[in-house]
């Protein structure tokens, strides 16, 4: 049987593990990317992160959360009251930690499915070749998609600061 000191670690440590990653996306893979001139190099760019990302983040929010839950259930004093301080940081935990999913799959994902069509038209093209000149390919406006993918991530990352600082709190409570 796992340690509760352990699962305080892991939940600590998976949750900061994805702050730091949910805010090098979004203050510096992104502004590097956006420095593209070619739609098709951008969009390249942003594949390359998001599918190198999208693993890592998916299965350690997924045990964040579940690692969150088990120890809200651990703190709890059993006498039928939330009365506990290190139960209710753990369920603020939890909650900060479920958001991310409904607000990734209602904000990010249809923004990450247009941007992977996008480079799977592209691919047999070679950034080079700037073909978005003779096929009226609008460079602004897959920059700014992934901008704004790069400004969603932001409200991740405000949530897995708010899980860190909690998860933080409640060790040290």
């Amino acid at each position: 049987m796992v340690s509760f000191a352990t699962l305080q670690v892991a939940t600590l440590v998976q949750a900061t593990f994805l702050l730091g990653m949910n805010t090098a996306l979004s203050s510096i893979s992104i502004p590097s990317i956006l420095v593209s001139p070619s739609p098709i190099l951008a969009i390249r760019q942003w594949h390359t992160q998001f599918r190198r990302a999208q693993v890592p983040g998916t299965v350690l929010s997924a045990s964040s959360l579940i690692l969150s839950l088990i120890l809200a259930y651990g703190s709890w004093d059993k006498s039928g009251s939330f009365t506990n301080k290190t139960t209710m940081l753990y369920v603020a935990s939890s909650v900060m930690a479920f958001l991310i999913f409904p607000f990734t799959l209602h904000y990010v994902v249809p923004l990450n499915d247009a941007l992977a069509q996008k480079f799977r038209e592209q691919e047999e093209f070679h950034y080079a070749d700037f073909p978005e000149k003779d096929a009226g390919m609008q460079t602004a406006y897959y920059h700014e998609r992934i901008a704004y993918w790069g400004w969603l991530n932001r409200f991740r990352v405000a949530l897995y600061f708010g899980v860190v600082l909690v998860n933080a709190v409640a060790v040290l409570a």
